[in-house]
């Protein structure tokens, strides 16, 4: 049976999930089913049965089993166009964020690198140990009050009391 597409005709997908993975990847020396179609950010991304899709969730799920419920897909090898059900499990935001600092992966911009930034670190370290008022601090560093709040509250900049 056929079905028609913008004005042209298409046989209808008859593969299987694990056919459909296997006919988009690439197998690299380290193991990893690189995604070889379309990707956001790294990610290899598939639209199956009128649903979108990362590319490694939809291998896990057909590969291991239902993704469980308040869980993600993660990397074990930090390849993030991997689809290998072998280099993923289901864990927490928290578990791949610790993981990513584990292998050094986390490319984390502070203070005045942060493109940003409206302050270096000297001014905020001379914010936090100021003991005016909030109005005139901002005033004098030309920031906002709410800015000086953050800073001496300890909500950011927190690198610079290390």
């Amino acid at each position: 049976m056929q079905e028609r597409r913008a004005g042209r005709l298409f046989p209808k997908l008859k593969e299987t999930p694990t056919e459909y993975i296997l006919n988009r990847i690439l197998i690299s020396e380290s193991g990893c089913w690189e995604w070889q179609k379309s990707k956001t950010n790294g990610y290899g991304r598939l639209i199956r049965n009128n649903k979108s899709w990362p590319a490694h969730a939809y291998s896990y799920s057909n590969f291991i089993e239902p993704i469980p419920s308040k869980k993600q897909i993660n990397h074990k090898c930090h390849n993030r166009g991997c689809v290998n059900p072998e280099h993923l499990y289901a864990g927490t935001q928290k578990e791949n964020v610790r993981d990513m600092n584990e292998a050094g992966r986390r490319n984390q911009v502070r203070g005045s690198k942060d493109g940003n930034s409206k302050i270096t670190e000297d001014i905020a370290k001379q914010i936090f140990s100021h003991d005016g008022i909030a109005r005139i601090i901002a005033n004098k560093f030309n920031i906002s009050i709410s800015l000086v709040y953050a800073i001496k509250k300890k909500k950011i900049w927190l690198h610079i009391h290390k």
